[in-house]
């Protein structure tokens, strides 16, 4: 199941905060998965990876792992993936043509 996951802000504070948000464009799957993985602190959405409905820089640091090899359009989607990053998007894949990297923001 690909799902895109996303670290959201983290405080300055002595213990940092963190919270993830895990996307799937299928609403099934993201349900399926919130009640397969009832962790605290994961937000599971369904979301389009080429439209995310997050501001942009809403994420310290954004990993979409082997999605990218679905796509039709897989460089708008990883432009998509920079825009809500604020400092790093990380990629990986099993296909040859979508070699796994991480991207500054």
């Amino acid at each position: 199941m690909p799902i895109l996951l996303s670290i959201k802000s983290m405080d300055d504070a002595d213990v940092p905060s963190l919270s993830l948000v895990a996307t799937d464009l299928n609403e099934a799957m993201t349900s399926f998965a919130a009640q397969a993985v009832p962790a605290a602190g994961i937000d599971w959405r369904p979301a389009d990876m080429q439209e995310l409905p997050f501001a942009d820089g809403s994420f310290d640091v954004v990993l979409c792992s082997e999605v990218l090899e679905h796509l039709v359009r897989p460089v708008e989607a990883v432009a998509e993936l920079l825009r809500v990053a604020r400092k790093a998007v990380i990629l990986t894949s099993l296909e040859a043509r979508v070699p796994s990297t991480c991207v500054p923001a």
